[in-house]
């Protein structure tokens, strides 16, 4: 079997890539944003090669095309290639062009986006779903459409047969939200599974600092670079200093102006999407996230895993269960100056540095251990085959 990436539209003439005998165990459909994107794509991948090698049958149908993450070589892809809001009725239709032709038993979207889509599409008869969730509730307290798309989730919501929150926060949100969902809602923490490659901080002559995410206002790159502007012009800081922003997203050209005019080309890069981040992660001495509101971030598990020390936004939900006092510093949402303090105490003191990724990466180890967390997946599954 191979991996079948492909942009083609899909109609109701739709044909599965591949066909399992009904001998095999449950097949499993994961819908994602894209592949390579963000976090929470990295983790969906991840998981579903994990599930494939423990026996389920897998199979990933993304909203957008990209490449960029390797995949178990027995998951098949497809995608619907989305166009936006004007496009929504014609995904729907694809998708459920997609479950009668391949026919999942059980479909897992990732966030309350996918969710909507998915929880129109489907019909009586169909294939199981459980939604997986990130922090995608408390953000629709803030914005219009977030809370538009918040109340029509709760509506097509109902029809989840579990859902599975990744943070502690996360969960207590939706418990507040809908009560009535108490009986069918789950924990599982997001899973990661320790890289080979370590950082090695304060072994090079610059210090490196480095921002991992999309590129969209809840995560305040513009923020991150208001701070490397301000460590720049420190100067013990301005020879020693350099930065990098990995990830893309509708602001990547407005950072990179950013840059630009503010003349920090010197010591600031933003090289958009990147597909390799562990490798980054390890070239670094320090990493910085600056997000409003997150889910149990898959970037902030990736730096610590590598052994690198995080200076994070004490946002809900996410980061202050993965950042403890001897593995990072957490800091209030959009304090400037608290950040730009943080990474100029820690990059002052290497020998810091190290010792905080060391406990990181056990702490890593030790509370998201990748398989005992596919082991709690594969309960959960095989409790609603």
């Amino acid at each position: 079997m191979t991996i079948v990436q492909s942009t083609k539209n899909l109609s109701t003439e739709y044909r599965p890539t591949t066909s399992y005998p009904k001998s095999l165990s449950t097949r499993l459909m994961f819908l994602t944003q894209q592949l390579g994107g963000g976090g929470a794509e990295r983790l969906t991948t991840t998981l579903a090669s994990s599930l494939c090698d423990r026996g389920f049958q897998c199979e990933i149908t993304t909203l957008f095309h990209r490449d960029g993450n390797s995949l178990n070589s027995e998951i098949a892809t497809h995608c619907v290639d989305h166009k936006g809001p004007i496009s929504t009725l014609r995904t729907i239709r694809r998708i459920d062009s997609i479950f009668n032709s391949s026919k999942p038993d059980i479909v897992i979207t990732d966030g309350r986006y996918l969710g909507q889509f998915v929880g129109q599409a489907l019909t009586a008869g169909g294939p199981k779903w459980v939604s997986h969730f990130g922090n995608e509730f408390y953000n629709a307290r803030n914005h219009l459409r977030e809370r538009i798309g918040r109340l029509w989730f709760a509506k097509v919501g109902n029809k989840a047969n579990r859902i599975v929150c990744n943070s502690r926060g996360g969960l207590s949100e939706i418990e507040h939200l809908f009560p009535h969902w108490k009986s069918k809602l789950s924990r599982i923490p997001n899973a990661f599974r320790l890289p080979g490659p370590q950082a090695n901080p304060g072994s090079r002559q610059r210090r490196n600092v480095i921002w991992v995410g999309r590129m969209v206002p809840g995560k305040c790159p513009l923020l991150f670079v208001d701070a490397i502007e301000k460590l720049a012009n420190i100067p013990a800081m301005r020879e020693q200093l350099s930065a990098t922003m990995c990830g893309d997203g509708p602001l990547l050209e407005k950072i990179r102006d950013e840059i630009k005019r503010r003349q920090l080309g010197n010591v600031l890069s933003a090289p958009g999407f990147c597909t390799d981040i562990t490798e980054r992660l390890c070239q670094s001495d320090l990493m910085v996230f600056t997000s409003r509101s997150e889910g149990l971030p898959y970037a902030l598990l990736e730096a610590q895993g590598v052994g690198l020390a995080v200076v994070s936004t004490d946002c809900p939900h996410g980061p202050k269960e993965i950042i403890s006092d001897s593995t990072g510093v957490l800091v209030p949402v959009d304090d400037l100056d608290a950040i730009v303090n943080s990474v100029h105490s820690l990059l002052r003191v290497p020998d810091r540095l190290v010792e905080m990724g060391n406990a990181a990466r056990k702490r890593i180890a030790k509370e998201f251990d990748h398989d005992l967390v596919v082991d709690k997946w594969c309960e959960l599954l095989r409790e609603i085959e």
